[in-house]
């Protein structure tokens, strides 16, 4: 009878798993759905007694900036290739047969989406080497695969007001570049050095950061700028990066700010009135920063009275974040 009871546990753990995997195949370009499946089948897991764990997968890709991006994890963490190849995408999900799905994708090139089957045993160092991946030149026959977006709600209650101040900040400036430093300069100016622990996006508008100084957090000053870029018809997107180097129960996190104008992306940092140039003069893009890392391997400095901390050089380079667009972003030129 135990046997018996155990056998249609079992069957029961399979129809639950495939149900499951077929809602998957059906949202599967939904990050947030995605990752609710995720956590559902673990805790079943967890139910027929396999206790889910998180694993890094490392690899290499024939392209340097390449996107590697998981469409079922809990995790929200992508991967960008270095200049060599290389990348680690950090907390996905294992348990003894799991199988991944993964987007990988560069411009110019065919994406993919592959299915990697974790191991039955828990990997050494809890990292699963997938070895290389490799991406074949797009061709007029390639066919498109629909790119995974990380939406965050735009504020379009207050979007007369964003604009007007947009336009406020940039006026009697004409190129792109000028009027999107001069509001990063007006966000890094509504920066706190204090924190005000009952202030935050979730619970205040992000109206109340731009009319009174009152944000302290990297994510509440980035997506201030990224609202007045957009209301000002900037495309924009902004990017949650993490230290794969720091403690997993507190990981070190940042978050800045691309916007796109002539014909590419642009970093700003909103938090400490960061841009990054290259041998040129021009402002680079998070993927230009992540393929010649001695954009980031400078000393600390001192911008009006804030130390630049240590590991913001080590966030750059780790390749691993998250890219945000408002839910009514045009897509055109979101996949370079």
């Amino acid at each position: 009878m135990p046997y018996l009871k155990q056998y249609f546990k079992f069957i029961l753990f399979l129809v639950i798993t495939v149900l499951l995997s077929t809602v998957f195949v059906l949202t599967r370009h939904s990050p947030v759905l995605n990752r609710k499946i995720a956590k559902i089948e673990t805790k079943i897991a967890r139910w027929y007694g396999v206790e889910a764990k998180t694993i890094t997968i490392k690899g290499s890709l024939n392209v340097a900036g390449g996107h590697i991006q998981p469409l079922h994890s809990a995790s929200r963490w992508s991967a960008m290739a270095n200049a060599e190849g290389k990348f680690l995408l950090p907390e996905v999900t294992w348990y003894p047969g799991f199988i991944h799905s993964l987007q990988v994708s560069a411009p110019s090139y065919q994406s993919l989406e592959i299915e990697i089957a974790l191991p039955s045993w828990l990997p050494s160092n809890s990292t699963f080497d997938v070895g290389e991946l490799k991406l074949t030149p797009e061709s007029s026959q390639t066919k498109s695969i629909t790119k995974v977006m990380n939406s965050f709600p735009y504020d379009e209650t207050n979007h007369a007001f964003y604009q007007q101040l947009f336009e406020k900040i940039t006026a009697g400036k004409t190129e792109d570049e000028d009027k999107i430093e001069a509001v990063k300069q007006y966000v890094n100016g509504q920066r706190v050095h204090k924190k005000r622990t009952s202030f935050t996006i979730y619970s205040h508008s992000l109206r109340e950061v731009l009319e009174q100084k009152a944000a302290y957090t990297c994510g509440d000053l980035s997506i201030a700028m990224a609202t007045l870029t957009y209301a000002g018809g900037y495309p924009t997107r902004w990017i949650d990066m993490l230290d794969t180097n720091s403690c997993p129960t507190s990981p070190t996190t940042h978050v800045i700010v691309e916007v796109f104008y002539s014909g590419k992306w642009h970093l700003y940092d909103p938090t400490y009135g960061f841009t990054y140039h290259n041998k040129n003069g021009e402002i680079v893009s998070y993927k230009e920063l992540r393929n010649n890392l001695e954009l980031v391997s400078q000393p600390l400095e001192l911008n009006d009275d804030i130390w630049i901390p240590k590991w913001l050089s080590q966030v750059y380079s780790s390749g691993v974040h998250c890219f945000y667009y408002f839910q009514t972003t045009n897509e055109q030129n979101m996949n370079n």
